[in-house]
């Protein structure tokens, strides 16, 4: 399941950071787990969204699991969780946070947001929304 769906997002362009069990499979510290964990920036929900509708076909249909909170960076940022069920055999679980996941792994996510999205950066933190009058050209 996992390298399947990794391939299709690389290949889109959609950048996730993958947490959780896969982690621990891919270090040979498990043989399986039930799901795939990714951490997911603002920018790319509507992009992943747009990747989750066109699997969603007869058949083998997109399901959000009961609790889930929506994909969308109003909610990922604040530390809720998306989940979906799809063709009833991979599980996808999305972050807008990395939980679970050691200081030094959060510290260069946020490098990471702050290199490509500088646009969220606020005083305070990161900001849900871009600057007013955010500089596209800031990216690097």
């Amino acid at each position: 399941m996992t390298d399947r769906i990794v391939e299709e997002w690389r290949q889109r362009g959609l950048g996730v950071l993958i947490v959780g069990g896969q982690v621990m499979v891919a270090d040979g510290l498990r043989e399986e787990t039930k799901d795939l964990d990714a951490c997911l920036s603002s920018r790319q929900c509507p992009r992943m969204l747009d990747w989750l509708c066109e699997k969603d076909q007869p058949g083998r249909r997109v399901e959000i699991r009961p609790g889930s909170a929506p994909l969308h960076s109003d909610w990922l940022g604040r530390g809720w969780t998306f989940h979906v069920d799809m063709g009833g055999t991979d599980r996808l679980d999305f972050f807008g946070i990395p939980l679970r996941a050691p200081n030094r792994l959060i510290r260069r996510f946020n490098e990471l947001v702050a290199q490509y999205f500088p646009e969220y950066r606020s005083s305070s933190g990161w900001s849900l929304r871009p600057k007013p009058n955010a500089d596209p050209s800031e990216k690097k």
